[in-house]
């Protein structure tokens, strides 16, 4: 069975996209935030929104390139495996 390595490397770069793309529009939209659009008024206004939106933004931003650069070295490891036959 061989590995098609270009939808693995295809796959991680629209998924690390989307976690970026993410954690930007996250950052002006707090309401896209899991659990905060449900919360009453007297909750939300207790919850300091920036530095909601500043952590959210900054971790999904992180997951993104992490998705994005372990998906990279896995695609150029497989790539390395294939040129030397070591393919099991």
């Amino acid at each position: 069975m061989q590995i098609n390595c270009y939808i693995m490397i295809y796959g991680s770069l629209i998924t690390g996209i989307i976690l970026i793309l993410t954690g930007l529009i996250a950052r002006n939209n707090p309401d896209l935030i899991a659990g905060y659009n449900t919360l009453s008024q007297e909750k939300k206004a207790k919850i300091d929104t920036d530095k909601l939106t500043r952590i959210t933004q900054k971790y999904m931003m992180l997951t993104g390139l992490s998705v994005i650069s372990i998906g990279t070295i896995l695609f150029y490891i497989l790539i390395l495996m294939k040129k030397h036959n070591l393919m099991f």
